[in-house]
């Protein structure tokens, strides 16, 4: 008969505290480490994004800088104000500041879209409060002090008349968008004098420059020590003005506006202008 007495009180075996203690502190060992790594993707995934985001912001403003400059247009005699041409230096708190507004024959762009027009084209620096509700805003994820570049695209029709004046109208759209900037730094080539200047009247030099070279940052969303030279722009676009390139003395006045010299050349007295 087999003995099932001794089989009965025989010891059950099991885990003892020590085994225990092991393995929950190789588990946590384990969740420590996977914690850790997908911390790591994450981080990285957001970080990824975040330069998606601001590439794209860089494309976007590179290519309607470079198609807005192309299509630069002024009347002939540079006498129209409301096409006038006028870059002007100024400074913000992280860098300069410039602004620029001409008009431009380019494609409107936007939902109210009209073709075939002239549009008034600026660019300016302001701050948040300034920017219309119904701007297009391209957000940049960072703790840095900015400025807000604000690009305003509003079409120009002609009015009644036999001088076919542009002149602005309410009623049509104006097309905005607001881009977050360090800084906004404009420079304008002059021909004449084979030196890139910091502003530009069309009205008083009786002509468009040769070229504008536009320099832009945007926020590090890393580096909080970001450089505010120019040299170190996120966006750097020189574009030259078909209209202005190789003008010396101002424009042909084929129309006979006003009174030129034999050579049919622009010989207006411009200081007159400038103190007026």
């Amino acid at each position: 008969m087999p003995d099932f007495s001794a089989r009965a009180i025989s010891p059950v075996k099991g885990f003892t505290l020590l085994e225990l203690l092991i393995a929950i502190t190789i588990l946590a060992i384990i969740t420590g480490i996977v914690y850790a790594v997908f911390s790591s993707v994450t981080e990285t995934m957001a970080a990824a994004r975040e330069d998606a985001d601001r590439l794209q912001v860089r494309l976007a403003l590179h290519r309607y800088l470079a198609a807005a400059l192309e299509g630069i247009s002024a009347d002939s005699a540079c006498l129209d104000e409301s096409r006038a041409f006028e870059g002007k230096s100024e400074d913000g708190p992280a860098g300069p500041a410039d602004s620029l507004v001409f008009t431009a024959g380019i494609p409107e762009t936007g939902p109210g879209a009209l073709p075939g027009m002239i549009k008034l084209i600026s660019f300016e620096v302001v701050s948040d409060q300034d920017v219309p509700q119904d701007a297009l805003v391209y957000q940049v994820d960072t703790d840095q002090p900015c400025m807000t570049l604000l690009i305003s695209e509003q079409p120009l029709a002609a009015s009644s008349g036999l001088e076919g004046a542009i002149s602005g109208t309410d009623q049509l759209p104006i097309v905005s968008r607001a881009i977050p900037v360090t800084l906004f730094d404009v420079l304008y080539y002059d021909g004449l004098s084979d030196e890139w200047t910091e502003e530009w009247n069309s009205l008083d030099e009786g002509r468009l420059p040769w070229a504008v070279w536009v320099r832009a940052k945007l926020p590090d969303p890393v580096d909080a020590a970001y450089p505010s030279s120019p040299d170190a722009a996120d966006v750097d676009v020189i574009v030259p003005v078909a209209q202005g390139m190789g003008t010396e003395v101002g424009f042909l006045d084929f129309n006979r506006i006003m009174l030129t010299s034999e050579f049919g050349t622009d010989q207006r007295d411009r200081a007159g202008k400038k103190k007026e």
